[in-house]
């Protein structure tokens, strides 16, 4: 929807729920960040991901708001960790498992990483949901900050 320029308010007129409308910003977020980022470094490759999915959501921010909402109720549709987002999960988690395969992470370490990072971009697109700092001030900071350490994380070849 965001891509094909429908504004927010009109969507709700072509859609039966706005469940459905927040899993089609969803399945957006999960295609846009999996666009290859052109990051040099892991901290900047893991911004870029991340900042794909922020950029997402900018302009149509009540939307994917719902998941403040009904994300944790583990009963509700948009449950992140409901059955009814879990195709949108496992394809997020799979391509983050294929930018862990592409580091040369060691086989120890690198099963346990894609489902860690997935939680990781979770918690700052949520963050950035709520942020109402100018630009989003607060969510780049933290964002930066983070990336740094996620991506030490990342860059240890081999656990000891």
């Amino acid at each position: 929807m965001a891509r094909a320029g429908v504004a927010t308010g009109a969507a709700y007129s072509y859609c039966e729920s706005t469940d459905l409308i927040v899993m089609a910003f969803l399945r957006e977020a999960l295609a846009a960040a999996a666009e290859p980022g052109k990051g040099t470094t892991l901290d900047s490759r893991l911004r870029q991901d991340i900042r794909a999915k922020l950029d997402l959501f900018g302009p149509h921010r009540s939307v994917p708001r719902a998941l403040l909402r009904d994300g944790p109720d583990p009963a509700s549709p948009l449950s992140l960790l409901g059955q009814g987002t879990k195709p949108i999960r496992e394809a997020d988690i799979a391509w983050l498992a294929k930018m862990v395969a592409d580091q040369g992470i060691s086989k120890d370490l690198g099963p346990q990483l894609p489902a860690g990072r997935w939680m990781y971009d979770a918690g700052i697109v949520l963050f950035g949901l709520i942020d109402e700092s100018a630009g989003q001030q607060r969510t780049g900071d933290r964002l930066r900050a983070s990336a740094k350490a996620v991506a030490l994380i990342e860059g240890v070849r081999s656990v000891g």
